[in-house]
């Protein structure tokens, strides 16, 4: 697995945490961070895709100290493994993934601007709702109005000149 895939699915272990337990003041930013490291970091940057590896982890940690160490392990945190994106249909894999390039773009203009933390959290809830979903098996129908709200923002970010 790249580094880069280890990166997105610590993205994901660390949104679907955040399904069950309250976020931290710095979770918003850690997300923009990481999809903005993604986006612009290249597999031969490897220690700093590994650096935001382990930020994400700690967060993780952070958010759910009993899962670290948990014996009875049921999953809701773990990272994601990209490799699970082939048990969707084919649509249904590049609709995702189709997602997930648009939120990276997102999370690099936001970084780049140093949005303020309101503004951070309400972009943080998207990108959480979009990465946790990469995590779940689902048909299109049910994946459709995640992406229409997903691209709506893009568009909006694109019409005023800050993506």
């Amino acid at each position: 697995m790249s580094k880069k895939d280890e990166l997105t699915g610590a993205l994901i272990g660390l949104a679907k945490t955040c399904g069950n337990n309250p976020k931290t003041e710095d979770t918003a930013y850690l997300f923009i961070e990481g999809l903005a490291v993604l986006e612009n970091s290249s597999e031969n940057e490897a220690d700093i895709l590994e650096e935001m590896i382990e930020k994400l982890h700690a967060e993780k940690y952070r958010l759910s100290p009993g899962c670290a160490n948990c014996t009875a392990h049921c999953g809701n945190t773990d990272d994601f493994d990209l490799a699970e994106l082939q048990k969707d249909d084919e649509e249904v894999q590049e609709l995702k993934l189709q997602m997930l390039q648009k939120i990276r773009k997102i999370a690099v203009s936001a970084r780049e601007q140093m949005v303020q933390k309101e503004t951070a959290e309400k972009i943080a809830d998207l990108l959480i709702r979009v990465l946790a979903y990469f995590s779940y098996e689902m048909d299109l129908d049910d994946l459709l109005p995640l992406a229409k709200e997903t691209e709506a923002f893009f568009s909006y970010g694109i019409r005023c000149g800050i993506i």
